[in-house]
């Protein structure tokens, strides 16, 4: 055989794998700054507050504290700030939520009132008793998915803007762990109307 044909070739398949290495370098790098779709990513759990806008005076204004994409979330912890003298606390309603609904035993942790708002929170169990460490286990784990954590009751006494705040929002998990949560907004503004007679 001729060596011009076989240098010939040798020199093709020498372009062929620079060409190829070049291909899966270059393939990489788009990788690496397009991002590829593992689908195993979580969403992160974000607070999800479902109220009213408008409502009349002395109408109550029921403020759902739910978190959507929760995984694991096991209790909270929060302080509702408005102007007391604008509104009063209607009831707050926790017991009942979604993490009883799942199996877990719920306590509540106040609502303790003050001339700024309220304090509240909550915890729960996997078992059937939170005061019975003997009793029958139901769950284990927290809530996932979108759940209700508690229903606050707020009435207005005024006509006008109402603003509440949510400070110092902490949530748990059935360790004790704390859940980080994304907070879009932590006021929401309910305008309340005049009753007209």
């Amino acid at each position: 055989m001729p060596h011009h044909a076989s240098r010939s070739r040798t020199g093709r398949t020498s372009r062929w794998l620079l060409f190829a290495i070049a291909a899966v370098a270059l393939l990489a790098t788009f990788s690496l700054l397009l991002g590829t779709p593992t689908g195993t990513d979580a969403a992160t759990p974000q607070l999800d507050l479902k109220y009213p806008r408008s409502v009349k005076v002395g109408e109550p204004i029921a403020i759902e504290l739910r978190v959507k994409d929760a995984n694991g979330i096991a209790g909270y912890e929060t302080t509702l700030r408005f102007d007391t003298q604008r509104a009063h606390l209607g009831g707050v309603t926790q017991r009942e939520n979604d993490l009883r609904k799942l199996g877990r035993d719920v306590q509540a942790l106040g609502p303790v009132e003050s001339t700024g708002g309220v304090m509240l929170g909550a915890y729960s169990c996997p078992v059937s008793d939170c005061g019975d460490a003997q009793g029958k286990a139901r769950k284990e784990q927290g809530g996932k998915g979108r759940i209700r954590l508690a229903t606050i009751t707020v009435v207005p006494d005024v006509a006008g803007t109402l603003d509440l705040t949510f400070e110092g929002l902490t949530f748990v998990d059935a360790s004790g762990a704390v859940v980080a949560v994304t907070v879009p907004s932590r006021t929401i503004q309910v305008t309340v109307t005049e009753v007209v007679q």
